[in-house]
């Protein structure tokens, strides 16, 4: 026998939509004068639509609940917060400045800023093709006292400035940059950056890389 019933679209939609379909079906099986409502098809199907939307109803629930909750816990960290900023404040006060008494209180005194006069260079370039046409994805090591990093590209790297800041980034692993066209050789160097006229020397060759 030929099946030419649409058991796919019978059976599309969300959880609930595929429920009240179910329950639409039990319901005209139970009027047909075609079909007998006592076969072993038809009543299960109200019986598991119910239980779906009973399901669903929970799920919908658990969701507000959960939204709640977040929503509370983060006005409590917001207050958590200011609390904390008092207490800070309060002993603050009382130690101006002594260290042993803003030890005492179980705080710590706040750390001097570092002059940051120079950088190490970015060492552990790793630059393989991306996911998707046109992308390379590029790793490295992290450098101390680094704020930021740019990588910079170019493919004409025997034109002198021919390298492009082609991403700055915080440090990460396999950054993706999406700057080349497919059959490319990308030339790769990275810079780490700790601020205004703070930089790493380059490397002295780049990282070579056929883009696919």
């Amino acid at each position: 026998m030929k099946n030419s019933i649409n058991k796919a679209e019978a059976k599309r939609g969300s959880a609930s939509e595929k429920a009240g379909k179910a329950l639409v079906l039990h319901d005209r099986a139970t009027k047909s004068t075609h079909l007998d409502a006592t076969h072993v098809s038809v009543l299960p199907l109200k019986t598991k639509a119910e239980l779906v939307q009973d399901l669903e109803k929970k799920k919908a629930s658990a969701k507000k609940e959960w939204q709640a909750l977040a929503k509370a816990s983060r006005v409590a960290v917001k207050e958590l917060n200011e609390g904390v900023d008092t207490y800070c404040n309060y002993v603050n006060e009382v130690a101006k400045g002594n260290e042993e008494i803003i030890n005492d209180g179980g705080l710590a005194l706040r750390p001097e800023p570092v002059a940051v006069k120079s950088l190490d260079m970015v060492t552990g370039i790793v630059v393989e093709n991306g996911n998707e046409t046109g992308h390379l994805k590029i790793s490295f090591e992290k450098v101390k006292n680094a704020h930021h990093y740019e990588i910079l590209a170019s493919t004409t790297p025997e034109v002198n400035d021919s390298y492009r800041i082609a991403k700055s980034v915080s440090y990460t692993k396999d950054i993706d940059v999406n700057s080349f066209k497919r059959g490319e050789t990308a030339a790769i160097k990275v810079r780490a950056v700790a601020g205004k006229g703070v930089d790493s020397p380059l490397q002295s060759e780049p990282i070579m890389k056929y883009v696919s």
